[in-house]
């Protein structure tokens, strides 16, 4: 009866002493204790709880994923999205460290995916560190299989949520080569726009400038957004008030009908904003695949102006003598057109011309083995000396470094541009731009240099000040 009598107070504050003293001794708290005090000591630290905070992270175990949040909102085109918030438990706290925004569009069941992924997904996510890129995203591709668009916003908010907690740039957590300098991508903006964005007969899709890359960038991007102002002045002018339409990445749809004017309007603005031609780069964005017409075997270069491709080559030869800084043609043929491609290579390979793929080409040529059964591949094209990776359609961020791996593995001679003229939020523009430089891209295709695309300029400049060269 004796073994069974309840503890007496003493007897139980003594038996919770020696189970202090065990659980401090195996995580040997008296000897860092010791340490600390010896150090703040002769350190004499003026505040001292602050270096004792400091001291006690140190020791802290990494930080680890302890859920996510995610909530509907609309993006900046109204479309619906979720912003996911991910949370990581630091210092044995579980505290928000980072969200990104997904846009889904259409008639997504927003709703649905909130309430049927959230508890999964934070359970499966629970525990790994959150440095552990490659675990994350595999554990996405495994568990969300229909709403990439989430799985997107989980990665990418676990490698902004990383460079945080380890106090580095967002570019160099996500660097490929750690050992390399850090090359800032050479901006593009869009200033006009015609194709399925205009009611002008062009079928040319974006007009866009860039600095020359031997020149001082930030001085010259300042010209070429007096270049997008004094545009809008001179539509004001001619149109009225209200200008011109203007799309949602911000570039002009004047109602020019033909390829030159269009080019000398570009080239009297930029003479008007101090810029010479040879201090900035003129870039077409012709997306052929939307121009040519299978039946006909024909170009559409203006409403009801068909052209055969040879008639094409000689367009943009042309055009590339008659205004030597048009620095590149994107997507200037169908996908399939190889022997135009070549043939406009070799009629430019003198002239420092890029040719450019577009991102849909680019995922093509480097995975053919996800084309549909019975779809046509396309040949291989040694005419494309750039190609064009689509950042905002890539799920996870170790999908878009394999990307870009397999891209620069293909072809170390291809330079790389990516697409962010559709970006939705600031801090989307500036993790993205940081992404682009990390990753090693030569080129980001930008909208017009207003709104959210300043964010992602002050980014590219700002980051100039961290070693950062341009390339």
């Amino acid at each position: 009866m004796a073994a069974n009598r309840p503890l007496s107070k003493s007897e139980l504050q003594q038996k919770l002493r020696r189970k202090a003293v065990r659980f401090f001794k195996a995580h040997d708290v008296e000897s860092k204790l010791e340490s600390l005090l010896n150090e703040m000591f002769a350190a004499q630290p003026s505040d001292v709880y602050g270096y004792m905070s400091e001291y006690f992270h140190s020791l802290s175990l990494e930080p680890v994923i302890s859920g996510i949040k995610i909530r509907e909102i609309l993006d900046t085109s109204g479309d619906k999205a979720v912003e996911v918030d991910l949370y990581c438990t630091i210092d044995g706290v579980s505290k928000k460290v980072s969200s990104w925004v997904s846009s889904f569009g259409g008639e997504a069941d927003v709703e649905r995916i909130i309430s049927t992924t959230e508890e999964s997904l934070s359970h499966t996510l629970k525990k790994i560190p959150v440095k552990n890129q490659k675990d994350i995203d595999q554990l996405l591709e495994e568990n969300v299989t229909s709403d990439k668009s989430l799985a997107q916003a989980v990665s990418y908010a676990a490698a902004t949520g990383a460079a945080m907690l380890s106090k580095i740039p967002l570019y160099r957590h996500i660097t490929i080569k750690e050992e390399a300098e850090a090359l800032t991508p050479l901006p593009l903006l869009s200033m006009l726009a015609f194709g399925r964005h205009s009611s002008a007969k062009l079928r040319f899709s974006e007009f866009l400038l860039s600095p020359a890359s031997t020149i001082d960038v930030i001085e010259q991007v300042q010209k070429l957004i007096v270049v997008y102002k004094n545009l809008w002045k001179t539509f004001t002018e001619k149109h009225g008030p209200s200008g011109v339409p203007i799309t949602s990445f911000g570039a002009y749809c004047p109602v020019i009908d033909k390829v030159d004017p269009v080019l000398e309007l570009l080239q009297e603005s930029c003479r008007e904003a101090g810029l010479q031609q040879d201090h900035v780069n003129i870039w077409i964005n012709v997306t052929a695949d939307h121009m040519f017409d299978q039946d006909k075997g024909k170009y559409e270069l203006c409403t009801g102006v068909w052209k055969a491709t040879d008639d094409l080559v000689n367009i943009y030869c042309d055009l590339q003598q008659a205004h030597p800084n048009i620095k590149g043609f994107i997507n200037p043929f169908h996908s399939h057109d190889s022997t135009a491609w070549q043939k406009l290579a070799t009629r430019l390979q003198d002239q420092e011309c890029l040719l450019i793929s577009g991102a849909d080409l680019t995922d093509k040529l480097m995975y053919p083995e996800q084309l549909e059964p019975g779809s046509e591949q396309p040949q291989e094209l040694p005419s494309v000396n750039c190609a064009s990776l689509n950042v905002l359609n890539t799920i996870t961020v170790s999908n878009l470094h394999h990307k870009t791996e397999k891209l620069k593995a293909v072809s170390a001679s291809h330079t790389i541009m990516t697409d962010l003229s559709l970006i939705h939020t600031h801090s989307q523009a500036k993790d993205l731009a940081e992404m682009a430089i990390g990753l090693g891209y030569n080129y980001i295709k930008l909208g017009a240099p207003r709104g959210l695309h300043t964010t992602t300029l002050s980014t590219l400049f700002n980051r100039t000040s961290w070693s950062c060269t341009f390339q």
